[in-house]
């Protein structure tokens, strides 16, 4: 069992600011606007100079309820072909209000 300590707050007094936390006049030009912290993924790669001989490939499916009990943000990649590059990125926008 974890003990968490016991805070008190008297009328008039602020509560303490818990460690390691940014005090409210830093966090002030954040709160009740919109910040853009990562806009764009840029990936870059090449493939070359490769060869397929005799290449088998196959049907590429997912089944029904495959992702039925995942949780975040879930990502399938697939990939039916041969000399293929998968490049993968990610970007959330994420507004609150």
């Amino acid at each position: 069992m974890a003990w968490l300590p016991l805070v008190v707050l008297l009328p008039g007094l602020a509560a303490p600011a818990p460690p390691g936390a940014l005090p409210a006049a830093a966090l002030a030009h954040w709160r009740a606007g919109a910040a853009t912290l990562n806009s764009t993924a840029t990936l870059t790669a090449t493939v070359s100079a490769n060869t397929a001989v005799a290449v088998a490939s196959g049907n590429n499916s997912i089944q029904g309820g495959a992702l039925a009990n995942a949780a975040g943000l879930p990502v399938v990649i697939q990939n039916s072909g041969a000399n293929v590059l998968i490049q993968n990125a990610t970007v959330i926008n994420l507004h609150l209000e």
